[in-house]
């Protein structure tokens, strides 16, 4: 959904202020790295790794080879990046925030498309600290629960 960047940007500002947990800060260098991140987000990783699990879960028809294939190898260079950035960084905008949360959804379905896929995660050392971090936070982890197949 293209505009869930919009409307989580509207939820932090409508409920932040009563939980006193921001996504986004209100000092205005920190929420411009956050930002930054968003944009890396939109522009580099997202358009590869969707593209990538809506072709292995068959979303769209037939999988693609090639096209996973080309995604495949943009979304390492991207993921090298992310692994030099976090070397010296505990989230993608110096503190937990929306920059983080915005690669839940899709890096949760990569991740668990195993092989290869989760391979390029976990063999990025850094990367791996941020995504097991961030994928474990109890927030996530309800979120994960409420789409859950009820039995």
């Amino acid at each position: 959904m293209f505009e869930s960047r919009p409307i989580a940007r509207y939820l932090d500002n409508k409920f932040a202020p009563k939980s006193g947990k921001r996504l986004v800060p209100t000092d205005p260098q920190k929420a411009a790295l956050v930002e930054t991140w968003l944009s890396v987000d939109h522009e580099q990783y997202n358009p590869n790794i969707a593209t990538i699990v809506s072709q292995q879960l068959q979303w769209h028809g037939p999988t693609d080879e090639a096209l996973v294939a080309t995604k495949f190898a943009r979304l390492q260079q991207v993921l090298d990046v992310y692994d030099k950035h976090l070397a010296t960084h505990k989230y993608l905008a110096g503190d937990y925030s929306l920059a983080d949360v915005s690669h839940l959804p899709y890096t949760d379905f990569y991740y668990k498309l195993g092989g290869q896929f989760q391979a390029s995660i976990d063999s990025r050392p850094n990367v791996a600290r941020w995504w097991k971090d961030i994928s474990s936070r109890p927030e996530w982890v309800a979120t994960l629960a409420l789409s859950a197949p009820k039995q």
